[in-house]
């Protein structure tokens, strides 16, 4: 009896378990298709508000099972149907994304967005017509205060003389006041970050400008530094960089020098501005110089006393300061001196004094027997005569001193030639009159 209740019980204990086994199994497979339907309905919930967000991807529809992802639909815009795949991609607990997605090929609905978009963008210019006045009116009034300012009178009597600056600083002025008046307007419109953009982009091509066109640059800052500093005004006579002529006119570009001779010589304002620049004419004394050989048996004192008294006799010589000589060299046959004397060029022609001086000392040291070796050997015989030779040598020298005053007073042919230019030509002239 024992024997067959256990018998029994065993066998009973054994279906239990098979049966708590069948139940485990069954519950778990029911369990898996639950929870994968609730994944899949999350995904899908979750894509759809995305795509809504998005109102190119609107018209997409979704569909998810098992973790694989189906879109279907329409677009105009033949990137959205990657991009809806790619958000697609990128959330968790998708496996695979199928995109069955069209490009829409109907005109009417292409064109009614486009047509859409353009009215809503009129509606916002005609909401902001209210504040594109405004923007007129500031630019406006502050046109008017830039040119008001622009023609004021700028203090200072170093501006008074300098045209050209006082000029190029009203401009400045007015530019700075009109530009302040363009900001307001952009910070009305909210734009101001993007006007740093552009700044910073002509900045750059600034730079590249200012290389490809330096010298026109380094020229027109140059004119501007000389018309601060005026070295030389109109007609003075000037040597630069090797040139020497009376000045026409200085450009934004050049200066434009006339020769003594009447050619016209264009000299590159930052070359002047570079090179050394002597003015004949800021100082109305000149000094001229010439240098005199005599035979060393010769009295240096003597020659010395007559070419100082024929200088300060000759026309055009200035009494203050007073001519005056003094010993260069002293060679094996010539002793060299040099004579020197002022000339007033406001009345008297430089060249034409200097050259009447050397004239007239030739002759008085001549007169006054005084020999001027020249590097040759002469021999005379006797049949010639040497003492006869000196007196009519003397006394040709005596008859040049007393000739017909030669004329020596300043000439206007030079500038008469320079005012025609003037006329003639329409350059911009930035220096004073």
């Amino acid at each position: 009896m024992i024997t067959i209740d256990r018998h029994i019980s065993d066998r009973l204990f054994a279906g239990v378990v098979a049966f708590m086994l069948v139940l485990g199994l069954s519950s778990s497979l029911v369990a898996q298709p639950s929870e994968s339907t609730a994944d899949d309905t999350r995904l899908q919930t979750e894509l759809r508000e995305v795509y809504d967000e998005i109102g190119a991807l609107a018209s997409i529809e979704v569909s998810v099972k098992s973790g694989v992802v189906e879109l279907t639909g329409e677009v105009e815009d033949p990137t959205a149907g990657e991009t809806a795949a790619e958000i697609a991609r990128k959330f968790d607990g998708v496996l695979f994304v199928e995109n069955k997605i069209e490009v829409s090929t109907d005109v009417s609905e292409r064109v009614s967005p486009a047509l859409e978009r353009a009215w809503a963008k009129l509606e916002d210019v005609a909401g902001s017509l209210p504040l594109f006045g405004i923007a007129v009116v500031v630019l406006i009034l502050f046109w008017f205060a830039a040119r008001l300012v622009g023609r004021i009178n700028l203090p200072g009597k170093r501006l008074e003389s300098r045209p050209f600056i006082e000029n190029i600083i009203r401009q400045l002025v007015s530019l700075v006041v009109f530009l302040i008046g363009v900001l307001f307007v952009l910070d009305l419109f909210g734009v101001t970050t993007l006007v740093g953009a552009v700044l910073g982009t002509a900045g750059v091509a600034g730079l590249a400008l200012g290389f490809a066109f330096r010298d026109i640059a380094e020229n027109y800052l140059a004119s501007i530094i000389l018309g601060v500093q005026q070295p030389f005004n109109k007609n003075d006579l000037v040597e630069v960089d090797g040139h020497e002529g009376k000045v026409i006119r200085m450009t934004t570009r050049e200066t434009v020098l006339m020769t003594l001779a009447g050619n016209h010589v264009r000299i590159p304002n930052a070359t002047v501005f570079k090179n050394v620049t002597t003015n004949y004419t800021r100082n109305p004394r000149r000094r001229f110089e010439f240098k005199v050989g005599i035979g060393v048996d010769e009295e240096m004192s003597e020659a010395i006393r007559v070419g100082v008294e024929t200088i300060r006799e000759t026309e055009g010589v200035a009494q203050e300061p007073e001519p005056f000589a003094d010993v260069q060299e002293l060679g094996d046959s010539t002793v060299v001196l040099a004579f020197y004397g002022w000339v007033d060029q406001v009345d008297y022609d430089w060249p034409r004094v200097r050259s009447q001086s050397i004239r007239r000392v030739k002759n008085a040291l001549d007169a006054a027997g005084i020999e001027m070796p020249e590097p040759i050997y002469r021999v005379y015989t006797a049949e010639h005569g040497t003492g006869e030779e000196v007196d009519r040598k003397r006394q040709r020298a005596e008859d040049e001193l007393r000739e017909q005053r030669v004329e020596v007073e300043a000439t206007p042919e030079i500038d008469e030639q320079i005012e025609q230019d003037r006329a003639r030509s329409d350059e911009t002239d930035l220096l004073q009159d």
